[in-house]
């Protein structure tokens, strides 16, 4: 977790491999992949193996995630018959993103992951972008396209996404609770006259930073702002083990500093950072924005742009990275930013403050309608009825989605 999976494969997948630390070398990318990762990775097939030795008949066998990759090929070693199907919940980058690690390491993470009678990804973009790294990276792959396949050493794997989203339901239920209105009411002292909000963990593919500095841009430039727009920002500490995110923590608090220093008065500061996890109070403030901010350099999903107009009681604008998976689902009713453009992000948070009531309305209408119509309970039904597909496929049947009668699913802990 600490010594491959965030320090290396998280920064690659979200095209960040610039970013990694000068003491992660190839040689070092390679001894923490021989000592970290593949021995993690047999660990997982073996405790699953010796599972499948007690299950009667063809099991399926679902993985989640960047973690895991190596699992899939080892399992089919010991039981070819297996169905296995993995998800892949991060972004998955363009083939020249995944040159960064050893020629080695990436041929035995495509072997592993191509073990696998079905992968799922985010968006569409991530699942091409996973078909044209195998057609560049891997020798012996035949990529179909149109089929979106890929033939490795005499297997067939079936490629498709599965963006995944929020339970609309619960989502709704906290927001009716006690917690969240207590929180509501704390935080109202806090709204300036337009209230901007932001919430993610710290971490460098969120671009904090950039959105910091795109506010920074907005003050500088329509001084008509200051002492009105207030920018709250919930931010979660993630992996401060890890080098690079510490350091670029410490860049996110001085920028802050720099903000409030330069723009504050006695009666208005500019930023207010709330430091630490509440998923509550992150609802609450979601209900009460004017403008939401989500401006990842690179996202698999990110359900903080789904939760946002489920729990919004504001016509809130919210205004989008082109780099988050969400964007592709949501484009239609939010204000959508190129990745790490901050004059272009400045300009989307002025649309976005000074924007007409109607039309804050019909992008929130736009954006319910879209999370409701694709919830969680979907994201998994997809996923579980192309398994049974592929199982009836097998078995000589034909069946289309939809059209197999789910199993009951049996979890192993």
């Amino acid at each position: 977790y600490s010594v491959f999976s965030n320090p290396v494969l998280w920064f690659v997948q979200h095209g960040l491999g610039q970013r990694l630390a000068r003491h992660r070398t190839r040689e070092a990318i390679a001894r923490a992949w021989e000592r970290g990762y593949r021995p993690v990775n047999a660990a997982f097939a073996d405790a699953l193996g010796r599972e499948l030795e007690r299950s009667d008949g063809a099991p399926v066998v679902m993985l989640h995630d960047y973690h895991l990759y190596l699992v899939p090929a080892h399992l089919r070693a010991r039981r070819p018959d297996i169905l296995l199907q993995q998800f892949v919940h991060i972004p998955w980058p363009t083939p020249q993103h995944w040159l960064i690690l050893p020629s080695t390491v990436r041929q035995e993470l495509l072997s592993g992951i191509l073990g696998n009678d079905l992968i799922g990804f985010q968006t569409h973009r991530d699942a091409l972008n996973f078909l044209r790294t195998c057609d560049a990276l891997m020798g012996e792959t035949e990529v179909d396209y149109e089929q979106r396949t890929v033939s490795f050493r005499g297997r067939v794997t079936h490629v498709a996404a599965y963006p995944i989203s929020i339970d609309v339901a619960e989502v709704r239920r906290l927001l009716a609770g006690p917690e969240v209105a207590r929180w509501q009411r704390s935080l109202a002292a806090h709204l300036g006259e337009r209230t901007i909000v932001r919430v993610d963990r710290l971490d460098p593919s969120k671009d904090v930073l950039g959105g910091f500095l795109a506010y920074e841009r907005l003050l500088r430039e329509r001084p008509a702002w200051r002492g009105g727009v207030r920018f709250l920002a919930f931010l979660v500490p993630s992996r401060d083990t890890i080098v690079e995110y510490r350091r670029y923590a410490q860049r996110v608090f001085r920028l802050v500093q720099r903000i409030n220093t330069r723009f504050g008065t006695p009666t208005w500061q500019p930023v207010e950072v709330f430091y630490g996890q509440s998923y509550p109070r992150a609802l609450a403030a979601m209900s009460l924005c004017d403008v939401m901010v989500v401006n990842s350099v690179a996202d698999g999903m990110n359900l903080v742009a789904k939760e946002m107009p489920i729990a919004n009681t504001r016509d809130g604008v919210l205004v989008l990275s082109t780099g988050a998976g969400a964007h592709e689902q949501l484009r239609l009713g939010a204000l959508s930013v190129p990745r790490q453009d901050c004059a272009a992000l400045a300009e989307a948070l002025h649309r976005a403050l000074t924007m007409s009531p109607a039309e804050r309305r019909r992008r929130m209408e736009l954006l319910r309608r879209a999370v409701e119509r694709e919830d969680l309970p979907t994201w998994l039904s997809a996923q579980l009825a192309d398994l049974c597909a592929l199982r009836a496929a097998r078995r000589g049947a034909t069946a289309r989605r939809g059209e197999i009668a789910l199993p009951a699913p049996a979890l192993i802990g």
